[in-house]
């Protein structure tokens, strides 16, 4: 059913066990920074050794986890975990069309709506992440945490709420997140010098 769903919404796709078989150019990822599923990596090229991987035949790690932003009848998949191997797919199939071959396909899973935050959190989680990126990461946890209570921002108490909440999900101490949101409150030079770790 959802192959043949995919198929009306013009995303061609195929059965490989639990998951779904379809080409990477037809998946999204969040762009918009208010975006629940956006992540502050967004922007990152994949890496040499993930893009020779994916040349190779090999994908890292299990299916691409997307989330279905359209209807039933005519599928959107945003991708909830997995955009750089999506951007490696990309880049390893713009070679193969050059080669006269035809495009590799990348398998999907989809996760319910409910899920697609938590999931995303921890899947970035796993890599190793700079104080910056984390302080971005903190940020959106608030703006999530207060659409979810249908506020424009937080109080002190419903953010100190959210706090606990993140550190249990990325597993740090709340003292740290608390260096996080002072650091962002240097200038933007510092925190570009921060992020072209010039200084620590």
């Amino acid at each position: 059913n959802l192959i043949k769903l995919l198929a009306k919404a013009g995303i061609a796709a195929e059965r490989s066990c639990e998951s779904v078989s379809v080409l990477p150019s037809t998946l999204n990822f969040a762009t918009d920074p208010n975006d629940d599923l956006y992540c502050p990596g967004v922007d990152d090229p994949p890496s040499p050794g993930l893009v020779n991987s994916i040349r190779n035949g090999w994908i890292e790690g299990n299916s691409i986890i997307c989330v279905n932003r359209g209807t039933k009848e005519a599928p959107v998949a945003f991708i909830v975990a997995g955009r750089s191997r999506k951007k490696g797919a990309d880049i390893v199939n713009v070679e193969r069309a050059e080669q006269g071959l035809d495009p590799m396909r990348v398998d999907i899973v989809f996760c319910s709506a409910d899920e697609a935050y938590r999931i995303m959190l921890l899947e970035n989680n796993k890599q190793e992440r700079s104080p910056l990126f984390n302080a971005r990461r903190w940020q959106q946890h608030k703006r999530v945490v207060a659409r979810r209570l249908g506020k424009a921002s937080l109080n002190d108490s419903e953010k100190i709420e959210a706090r606990k909440e993140f550190a249990e999900l990325i597993e740090v101490s709340e003292s740290a997140i608390a260096s996080w949101e002072t650091m962002l409150e240097a200038p933007p030079e510092v925190l570009a010098m921060v992020d072209r770790k010039e200084i620590s």
